[in-house]
């Protein structure tokens, strides 16, 4: 009676065990779908995420490129977002390596693209990665210049109003900004060519450096491009046209892109074809 006692005992024991078992199985099982759903979700999540980004970024560099400013600061406003979010879900270090690794680079373009030229030209951390990026120290050759091209013409304004032809100091003042545009400009252009992959796909580099390659070339450069010129053929005067009506033809006009430094379409430095530096 004690042994068939015993051996019930046994059975009762063996049956919760199983049904323990049994149990732990469905909640693993629920566990595991619970956790491939959430993860199926997220992924799906950050895919389509992912997907927004690369058209914003496409539409950020487009926009850089045709000088479209309104653009950039729009899309500059969703790359910040982007890194805010991705801090948020604790990816940006993973963001910063991949993604948005050269986001300060943007920025500086976007600040160019504002005009604030002397921040750029201030900025530590551009300053620091010239001798690495072409780009940054395109940046900044365009900072310095554009800034020096702002004090030359505000210069040259003063003397203008004042309805009188430039004397020594006059004169002493505006070669004074044309040697420091060569100082300082030209050195991060002479970087921005020597770092650049091909001088076929970069062909701003060379000739921005060609332009400020001596004084007489840098105070083009300052001076501007001056009042445009009209053209006779522009307003009818070839046979068939009529008087007074300007043409359609846009040709000659300037079809560079905002960064470059050349307004007027000028040769560089009066001297041919721009060149790699040497030595």
């Amino acid at each position: 009676m004690t042994k068939y006692f015993y051996i019930l005992l046994g059975k009762n024991v063996v049956t919760k065990q199983e049904k323990s078992k049994s149990r732990l199985r469905k909640v693993l099982l629920i566990a595991m779908v619970l956790t491939a759903s959430l993860m199926i979700s997220v992924i799906g999540y950050l895919s389509n995420l992912y997907g927004h980004f690369q058209k914003d970024f496409n539409r950020l560099s487009e926009a850089m490129l045709v000088g479209d400013r309104d653009m950039v600061e729009k899309q500059m406003d969703a790359m910040i977002q982007y890194h805010n979010l991705a801090d948020r879900w604790h990816l940006a270090s993973f963001v910063d390596r991949h993604l948005l690794r050269d986001v300060y680079i943007y920025k500086a373009v976007t600040t160019l693209l504002k005009g604030d030229f002397r921040s750029i030209a201030e900025d530590k951390t551009l300053v620091q990665n010239a001798s690495k990026e072409h780009l940054v120290a395109n940046i900044l050759g365009l900072a310095k210049a554009r800034q020096y091209q702002g004090l030359y013409q505000e210069k040259l304004s003063q003397i203008k109003s004042k309805n009188k032809e430039p004397d020594k100091k006059d004169k002493a003042d505006l070669d004074a900004i044309v040697k420091k545009v060569i100082e300082e400009a030209r050195p991060y252009f002479r970087l921005a060519v020597e770092n650049s992959p091909s001088n076929d796909l970069y062909f701003e580099y060379p000739f921005n450096y060609d332009l400020l390659q001596n004084e007489d070339s840098a105070r083009k450069v300052l001076e501007g491009p001056g009042e445009p010129v009209p053209d006779p053929m522009d307003y009818g005067d070839a046979p068939g046209d009529n008087p007074g009506k300007k043409s359609d033809n846009k040709e000659g006009e300037d079809g560079g892109s905002p960064g470059k430094l050349n307004p007027g379409n000028q040769k560089p430095g009066g001297e041919g074809q721009p060149r790699k530096p040497k030595g």
